[in-house]
């Protein structure tokens, strides 16, 4: 099994290693105001972005994004892991918001009234599937649609949802058949962030740049037109959504790791002890050519 890259995504990770270690990594720490990029920043780097040609990266080639794949994508968030100057769980700087189960599943009235202006930067999304015993078992999800006519009238909590207090709207994963459950009974249906009912009841402080909201449904009304696919099409959507979220933390992870692993070859070699460099102690060299394995096998 061949595990080079193709020629074009190995151009993508040499321009990409570039522009991270000559434009973000100087400027890194001042990068932050709180749990925020800096606006200034975040403008320049985005600038710069579009100038290099990796702009729109997930945005459908359809609506005049570069529509990469998911390999592409993982070499994305692996180079910039490489760095603390990115959000983790925000919006990135390679282009707008944009969600997949949108790109994926949209019929045309969605996408001109959600996806579109998503990728025109007007509109900011938001996933609102956790709830406060429904985490990792989402078939214990308490949310309820149920139809009322045209409409569909949602109740529920949900809960660690990032960027929720900014969100212009939200894809909420819901129960719409309780007999079925995950077996086409959990659907995805649209909520505009204003719509009555909708409350932000507190953000959560965590250990990283994130803090995620704890959000209530109360007899929230939407129509149906807003539903996502067809009825019971939800979890399959939101397992492919969550699923491309681990692979894009794990690749952070990855990209971590590397940089550790520069910081500490580095440090090995001018840190001097009793006449000689950290590099040339054999207990040393073990730590850091294990270390290099590890990464090397993960990725």
């Amino acid at each position: 099994m061949d595990y080079q890259l193709p020629e074009e995504l190995r151009m993508l990770k040499e321009t990409l290693r570039r522009f991270i270690d000559n434009e973000v990594i100087p400027i890194e720490r001042e990068a932050y105001d709180g749990p925020e990029m800096v606006p200034e920043v975040r403008e320049k780097l985005e600038a710069r972005a579009q100038e290099l040609g990796i702009w729109g990266v997930d945005v459908p080639e359809s609506l005049g994004g570069l529509g990469m794949g998911l390999l592409a994508r993982a070499i994305i968030w692996e180079e910039t892991g490489r760095t603390i100057a990115f959000p983790r769980r925000k919006k990135w700087i390679f282009g707008p918001d944009v969600s997949p189960l949108l790109a994926g599943y949209a019929n045309d009235e969605q996408t001109e009234k959600y996806l579109k202006p998503c990728i025109d930067g007007k509109l900011k999304p938001g996933f609102a599937q956790t709830e406060p015993d429904a985490g990792g078992d989402p078939a214990g999800m308490k949310t309820t649609a149920v139809r009322d006519g045209d409409e569909y009238i949602i109740n529920g909590n949900k809960r660690f949802i990032t960027g929720a207090d900014t969100a212009d709207f939200f894809q909420v994963i819901c129960v719409t058949d309780q007999e079925k459950g995950t077996r086409g009974g959990i659907s995805c249906i649209l909520v505009d962030a204003d719509t009555p009912g909708v409350t932000i009841l507190r953000k959560q402080q965590t250990m990283m740049d994130d803090q995620p909201c704890e959000m209530a449904f109360d007899d929230v009304r939407v129509p149906v037109s807003n539903l996502v696919g067809n009825e019971g099409d939800g979890f399959r959507m939101a397992q492919a959504w969550i699923t491309m979220g681990r692979i894009r933390h794990g690749a952070i992870g990855i990209g971590t790791m590397e940089r550790c692993l520069e910081l500490g070859a580095s440090y090995a070699k001018d840190r001097v002890t009793f006449g000689k460099p950290l590099a040339d102690r054999q207990a040393i060299q073990w730590m850091l050519v294990d270390t290099y394995a590890d990464l090397h096998q993960m990725r």
